[in-house]
């Protein structure tokens, strides 16, 4: 997009705010159009979320760790709203291991829509996702909808 060969780029954070800021650098104009969470939400009616990532482990590991895998949540349930009130203090930690400068990774983190919502809790949201996925490429998800283990936490 920043070179010429494209009008519109649907891009996730924080790519989205590095291309603002590159195309601020460039003096070009770069705007954000839509907000997919939001169309999500209002095409399922179950509100601006589009699970997109989260804490997966492999059975074996959970069966011999399960206190870890819920202090691993826990641990993330409790650092959210630091990152979300010291943006620019969470983007210098994690600068380096997600190879990105803690500037661009501190305006983008506003924009993040970031929870720490169990899978349990957004299960609805996630079929939707799922079974909107399945009906272009249902090999995508393997050709069914998560079992019961996807929803442990």
């Amino acid at each position: 997009m920043l070179s010429g060969r494209a009008e519109t780029a649907v891009l996730p954070e924080p790519a989205t705010t590095m291309a603002e800021m590159r195309a601020l650098q460039a003096g070009q104009k770069v705007y954000r159009a839509i907000n997919i969470q939001d169309e999500w939400g209002k095409i399922t009616g179950l509100g601006p979320v589009v699970p997109q990532a989260g804490l997966a482990v492999m059975r074996d590991f959970d069966e011999a760790n399960p206190d870890l895998v819920v202090a691993i949540q826990t641990a993330i349930e409790t650092t959210r709203p630091k990152v979300m009130a010291q943006p620019m203090e969470a983007a210098q930690a994690a600068s380096d291991p997600l190879g990105m400068p803690a500037p661009v990774l501190a305006k983008s983190i506003p924009h993040s829509a970031l929870s720490a919502d169990r899978a349990a809790s957004l299960r609805p949201q996630f079929q939707a996702m799922y079974i909107a996925v399945a009906d272009v490429e249902p090999r995508a998800i393997g050709g069914k909808l998560p079992d019961e283990g996807f929803y442990r936490l």
